[in-house]
């Protein structure tokens, strides 16, 4: 091609470009920037319900559709609770089968997961994680609920329970019967030496839970 008509080319090519930018700009789909901090957008939008709780209307309640009314985006609290019952009457005879027969040896997790635990056990502590959640229970709550699983939902447990008690109590045993051996062994003829007594077995006692933790 010959110099002049290669720069012809590359003229209109450029024009052409110069005239094509307001469309693409205006046609192109505008990439959305996240928030920088998640937690603070969080936040500051729970500032905003906290005093005008209309503000998230557009998430909480039903929307206007063509023909039916759409759901709200996020489910009520109602529906949340419904769903979870539901889903756990139909998983119920699937959990029982997983939980006989794991894919992977819970033991094993466990133990890999100690450093896991010791480090959200001291999270929970530096955050002062349990008054807060004892702050926030609702103790009328707490009784209906009681109140709706009965006698029996304690009974069943204990009785779900009954191997595993045993298995328990067939270490701890041997372990009360040597305190016992020694609280008998014990002065008992002065008030002092009684409550030299009631101190050791109160000691014994904290010693049996330490044995059985493995110290």
């Amino acid at each position: 091609m010959a110099p002049h008509l290669l720069l012809l080319v590359l003229v209109a090519l450029f024009l052409l470009a110069v005239a094509l930018a307001p469309f693409a700009e205006k046609h192109s789909v505008k990439k959305v920037k996240p928030p920088v901090d998640i937690a603070a957008a969080f936040n500051a939008a729970m500032d905003v319900y906290d005093r005008d709780p209309s503000s998230l209307d557009e998430m909480l309640l039903p929307r206007e559709g063509n023909p039916v009314t759409l759901s709200p985006r996020i489910p009520s609290a109602a529906d949340m609770a419904l769903k979870q019952k539901t889903r756990a009457a139909a998983a119920g005879e699937a959990y029982s089968k997983a939980v006989q027969n794991p894919r992977k040896d819970p033991i094993v997790r466990m133990k890999a997961s100690n450093a896991t635990f010791k480090n959200a056990v001291q999270l929970a502590l530096n955050e002062d994680r349990w008054i807060k959640g004892v702050n926030n229970i609702d103790e009328a709550q707490m009784y209906q609920i009681l109140a709706t699983l009965g006698s029996t939902a304690y009974v069943n447990g204990v009785n779900a329970k009954s191997v595993k008690y045993e298995s328990k109590m067939a270490k701890v045993q041997p372990m009360v019967a040597a305190l016992v051996q020694q609280l008998d062994a014990m002065d008992t003829s002065t008030d002092g030496a009684r409550e030299a007594k009631m101190i050791a077995a109160r000691r014994g006692m904290i010693a049996i839970g330490q044995r059985l933790r493995g110290k």
